[in-house]
């Protein structure tokens, strides 16, 4: 093509006349006045018309060209996705870590959550409602039936205020999300302590990411990643295979010592004053029979009896008793009546018992894996007008 437009260029520049009109019209094209109106108008006729439409052919791109320029450009995607993918895969894994440590947030509360005295500030679903999440939906959308975070006096003590119920949410989700999951878009998997896949009306105690690949078990970022509140020796490879030994445990609820002591921190209580001594925990509770576990009321959540005989007096709320404490602050305070009268009930009337000869201040505590042994202080009741 490009020998037949020179060929006909030569041609037409053979003639004196033409050779002159090529120079002016060249002039004339090299102008800035041609520039400007040849830039506006691109189709605007002039000398060389066929020469131009040659080389304007000449320029354009052929078929095999332009699918060698979509092979290396697939060819660069590629390799730039490839190059990004671990770390997606990285903040997929590092936003399945984030999750479950927010749902450790709101079922136990905050590690870092600290008083003015130091001392450490227990809040969370389990300490506003006294038992464990039975869904992930009780985290962020209140549970039929369970009563809004108040305050009240419990039935037996009505100088004893406490507080409890939903005091949600605990836990917000994604905009737009209507569930909870990983940070691959997976359901979290859930179960009892023993490792059994989570019945209804069952408290949950261990959480499960599968991983990337969905599947039980697995290495790099196919790994299995849990979030356990209690575990128990069902749950290990000698039962159910969820958790590890070390994970074996009991997060939500802890063990308290309380020394009983009479008008001062060193003097023992008083036989004088009754042989029986009542310790109560006050706090949020599953309401008995617990058939509704969303009945929670502020009553008491444990209580022990024990006989006064002279020597120093300490109450263990532990595994030996069965009486461990749900987390969260809770009030305290202790009883002393007569050895004649008869063991009183969970939530009998004990401040304005008639028989009642010696009583403590409610003590208000924070129960948590911090919590150190407490001291209560007996003191003669006031005697009505």
């Amino acid at each position: 093509m490009r020998i037949l437009c020179s060929v006909a260029t030569t041609r037409q520049l053979a003639k004196p006349s033409l050779r002159r009109e090529h120079a002016e019209r060249s002039a004339w094209e090299n102008s800035p006045e041609s520039f400007l109106r040849c830039r506006h108008r691109p189709n605007w006729p002039g000398p060389f018309a066929a020469e131009r439409a040659c080389l304007q052919r000449q320029a354009a791109f052929t078929l095999v060209e332009l699918v060698l320029v979509l092979v290396v450009l697939s060819i660069l995607a590629t390799v730039a996705i490839e190059s990004v993918e671990p770390e997606v895969d990285q903040s997929r894994f590092e936003a399945t870590q984030a999750a479950l440590k927010n749902l450790e947030t709101a079922v136990l509360g905050s590690n870092d959550a600290r008083a003015a005295d130091g001392t450490r500030i227990v809040g969370g679903f389990i300490a506003d409602v006294g038992r464990p999440p039975q869904s992930l939906e009780e985290l962020y959308l209140l549970p039929t039936g369970m009563p809004e975070f108040t305050t009240d006096s419990p039935p037996g003590d009505d100088e004893v205020i406490i507080q409890g119920g939903w005091n949600g949410p605990y836990l917000r989700l994604p905009v737009g999300a209507t569930t909870l999951v990983d940070g691959w878009g997976n359901p979290f998997n859930l179960f009892n302590r023993d490792g059994d896949l989570l019945p209804a009306n069952e408290e949950m105690a261990i959480i499960r990411s599968n991983g990337q690949d969905g599947v039980v078990a697995g290495t790099g970022y196919n790994q299995d990643l849990l979030q356990v509140f209690e575990a128990t020796a069902m749950a290990t490879s000698a039962g159910n295979n969820i958790v590890v030994d070390s994970q074996v445990q009991n997060r939500w609820r802890r063990p308290l010592v309380v020394s009983v002591f009479y008008e001062d921190g060193t003097t023992v209580p008083d036989i004088a004053n009754g042989e029986k001594l009542v310790v109560r925990v006050y706090g949020p509770h599953v309401a008995e029979p617990a058939d509704n576990p969303n009945a929670i009321e502020l009553t008491t959540i444990e209580q022990q009896i024990v006989t006064i005989d002279g020597s120093p007096v300490n109450v263990s709320f532990d595994d030996s008793t069965m009486t461990m404490l749900t987390i969260g602050p809770r009030v305290v305070r202790a009883y002393q009546l007569p050895s004649s009268v008869a063991d009183p009930a969970e939530d009998d009337e004990l401040s304005g018992h008639a028989s009642l000869t010696t009583i403590s201040t409610p003590t208000r505590v924070t129960v948590s894996a911090d919590t150190s042994p407490i001291s209560l202080i007996l003191r003669n009741k006031p005697m009505s007008p």
